[in-house]
């Protein structure tokens, strides 16, 4: 999160460089396949393949022009990203009242990480027309958990969501961006990014048979859509 901070700080003085009326207020839908393994148990008895689960993201923020080509964005979104994933939850360490002492071996279903996420971008726009634009682009969001839903197929009293509040780690992706003018004030955008670098924290109530506490990495591909206001 200390990155995402730094790099914030980076980038204001660009942001108030920037030429005159080239600030835009940005709203994007995101849909997204998260690729990770179908378990995290470690167990020799089970097998573990890579997946794809479908998610989907809304952001807005504000985007500048620093200049003809290059254009900045700094948002808040949010995500509740699921994963289709085994892996064991530690009932005896979950808090009250769903916290047991009890010796069953409880596997989850599925896992949605309720996550605040932060993107700071930079884009370069490499072919420019009078209503048509496209750009390469650099993103680095941080990611900010607010709470783990745990989906059970057995012993449905320990399945809920459970706070966390921590900041889960850091996406670094690069993409494609699309942007087509409407009017003078309006214009359409597409993007695809994926992200070459995710970092994730360890998660206390989750345990495979050789960790006490593990963490779920996983990556993804996004596919969004959205419109630009100027002001």
């Amino acid at each position: 999160m200390r990155k995402s901070i730094a790099l914030t700080c980076l980038l204001f003085p660009l942001l108030l460089s920037a030429q005159k009326n080239k600030f835009s207020l940005y709203l994007m839908t995101t849909p997204e396949l998260t690729f990770h393994k179908s378990d995290y148990t470690e167990n020799r008895l089970r097998t573990s393949r890579k997946t794809a689960t479908f998610n989907g993201s809304i952001e807005a923020g504000v985007a500048v022009d620093a200049s003809k080509r290059v254009f900045l964005q700094v948002g808040l979104g949010y995500i509740p990203r699921k994963l289709n994933a085994v892996a064991y939850l530690d009932q005896q360490k979950l808090p009250p009242p769903q916290q047991s002492a009890s010796a069953e071996l409880v596997a989850t279903a599925a896992v949605i990480q309720r996550t605040v996420l932060i993107p700071l971008a930079i884009g370069y726009r490499f072919l420019q027309k009078e209503k048509l634009a496209l750009s390469v682009h650099a993103g680095l969001t941080g990611n900010y958990l607010l709470n783990t839903y745990y989906k059970l197929n057995a012993f449905q009293r320990y399945q809920g969501a459970y706070k966390k509040g921590y900041w889960q780690g850091l996406s670094c992706t690069v993409g494609l961006e699309t942007e087509q003018r409407i009017s003078a004030k309006l214009t359409v955008t597409g993007k695809m990014a994926y992200a070459i670098v995710n970092t994730v924290q360890k998660d206390e109530y989750l345990f495979s048979q050789t960790e006490d506490a593990i963490e779920l990495p996983h990556r993804f591909l996004q596919l969004g859509a959205g419109v630009k206001f100027r002001l």
